[in-house]
């Protein structure tokens, strides 16, 4: 449920952060199968204890994201690609990759401005 939710929070061009948690949840459910949630969804005790994860830990990485965007430009400062390699590097489930790095830049650096 992290992994999904630390790739999700730092998604190019993700503007809605307050609803993260219904897009986790969406996704667990459109790949139940593979991801071994396929006894979670029918069964309504489970999806309760699971949607309290969901929004627990998608909590939890908004706050790791909006702490390192806040420390990149206070007394730890970062230029925008130091910025972006961290944040990918962190969360991207994969990693940093070579695609589309520009995507990211200026999603964080809009993030940054707007704080």
């Amino acid at each position: 449920v992290l992994i999904i939710a630390k790739d999700l929070v730092v998604q190019a061009g993700r503007t809605n952060y307050k609803g993260l948690h219904y897009d986790v949840e969406e996704r667990l459910k459109s790949r139940a199968d593979v991801l071994g949630f396929q006894n979670v969804f029918g069964n309504p005790a489970n999806e309760c204890v699971l949607h309290t994860v969901i929004k627990r830990e998608c909590s939890a990485a908004r706050n790791k994201l909006r702490i390192l965007l806040l420390d990149s430009t206070g007394k730890s400062r970062m230029t925008l690609e130091e910025l972006t390699w961290t944040a990918l590097s962190k969360y991207k489930r994969g990693g940093v990759g070579s695609g589309s790095k520009a995507e990211y830049q200026l999603h964080f650096a809009y993030l940054v401005w707007d704080m």
